[in-house]
């Protein structure tokens, strides 16, 4: 069994590597990616234009994107002040983490927890590049350590800033909504187990944040919703697949077809509404013609979430950060990866194989919020930043398996409450 040094000392040598890349980072452009270019830049820089004075030039982005990562850019810019607050969210994550592991199980398991966290390719990638998933997956692991480790001596604020955080979250990344589903379905097969206050707090204030929202873009574009990103997600990611792959064409082909279409039918300048209200229909038609193609697009969408390893992101650090543009050490760079996040799976199977020993209550929050996340995010164009939100709560649970298949010997942890 591994020495507390030697994982310590790996988990500091890693934060250190990566604590370099992102420094280095901030001075390349290129490693902006499309979302940060085409929509979070750009609501951050018009920032009262697009949430306040409602600028019809900017209504677009009002309508689509959430206002609190854009707000994260408007404060910290998007050079290195941002990496240097996305370095501090990254260790907090990590202590976290650690905090809610020892809680829950050893100290031993909880090193391996923050090893894990810090070597999972998806959640290293977020936090030195300037997408939400990093702010996104800090809040909802700040929400389970009240949930969890109960800091607060009186038991119900512990809950009212789990609900406020999960609240939050929603304007972050939207696909926090889905949790609220699971959130029903846990306290359904919970009942007379689960804390009536961990779900009324969680629910009100979930719903309070989304409906304000949502009727804020009813108010001002028509459609209630937090975002029209869900209806550009049914179309684009869910409809346009689903027809990719019951013809057998590329997903590019599919999308051009599509996309005349709607030129076609809305013009090339819709409304915010006419765009929602096309996207939300034509997008559910194609799932319901094309059911089979649909399931298809997402078992090879859900093996790109949990198997994806970021190649293209990895092959920017080779070029623009150490100057080495091989491709052979960039295959062998790739096939490590692989076999890290491949390794981290297998201990995580076999942590939730023990889940059976463990209190069944947090287990199955946990895979619930696991699958409220994953589930929606899978499609033919997934990709590995999908799973970066869930990445603290899956090293958890893989951590738990480490110490099981490491030293055969597990024992019997009980979850406090």
């Amino acid at each position: 069994m591994w020495p507390t040094k030697s994982i310590l000392l790996l988990t500091y040598f890693i934060n250190v590597i990566r604590i370099v890349i992102a420094f280095k980072v901030s001075t390349i452009s290129q490693f902006q990616d499309y979302d940060l270019i085409t929509y979070y830049k750009p609501s951050a820089e018009s920032f009262s234009k697009v949430y306040f004075t409602n600028e019809p030039n900017f209504l677009k982005l009002s309508a689509f994107v959430v206002p609190l990562f854009p707000l994260f850019l408007k404060i910290f810019g998007y050079g290195l002040l941002a990496q240097l607050v996305y370095m501090i969210l990254f260790i907090l994550i990590l202590i976290l983490v650690y905090k809610i592991t020892l809680k829950l199980s050893s100290k031993k398991i909880a090193e391996f927890a923050i090893l894990f966290v810090s070597l999972e390719p998806s959640l290293f990638i977020s936090s030195i590049s300037l997408a939400p998933e990093l702010l996104f997956s800090f809040i909802l692991t700040l929400a389970l350590y009240f949930g969890v480790c109960k800091p607060i001596k009186k038991t119900e604020l512990n809950y009212l800033s789990l609900g406020i955080l999960i609240g939050i979250s929603v304007l972050i990344r939207p696909i926090a909504l889905i949790m609220i589903i699971c959130l029903i379905i846990f306290w359904i097969i919970n009942y007379y187990q689960t804390s009536q206050i961990i779900f009324l707090s969680t629910s009100v204030f979930v719903s309070a944040f989304s409906l304000i929202w949502s009727f804020r873009n009813l108010v001002l574009h028509g459609f209630f919703n937090v975002s029209s990103i869900s209806s550009n997600n049914i179309f684009w990611y869910e409809g346009v697949p689903a027809l990719s792959e019951a013809k057998g064409i590329s997903f590019e082909e599919a999308k051009s077809i599509e996309g005349g279409l709607k030129n076609q039918i809305i013009g090339n300048n819709p409304s915010v509404l006419e765009e929602y209200k096309y996207n939300s229909k034509r997008g559910l038609e194609l799932v319901f013609e094309h059911p089979v193609g649909w399931i298809e697009s997402h078992f090879k969408g859900a093996g790109k979430v949990l198997f994806g390893v970021y190649k293209s992101k990895y092959e920017l650090i080779d070029e623009k950060i150490f100057g080495i543009d091989n491709q052979n050490f960039q295959i062998v760079h790739f096939i490590i990866l692989g076999f890290i996040t491949l390794l981290i799976w297998i201990f995580f199977l076999n942590g939730i194989k023990l889940f059976h020993k463990l209190d069944f209550l947090n287990a199955r929050l946990f895979l619930l919020i696991i699958l409220a996340i994953l589930v929606p995010a899978t499609g033919q164009i997934a990709y590995a930043r999908f799973r970066s939100p869930t990445v603290p709560i899956i090293c958890i649970i893989a951590a738990i398996g480490a110490q099981n298949i490491l030293t055969n010997n597990f024992k019997a942890f009980i979850w406090k409450k």
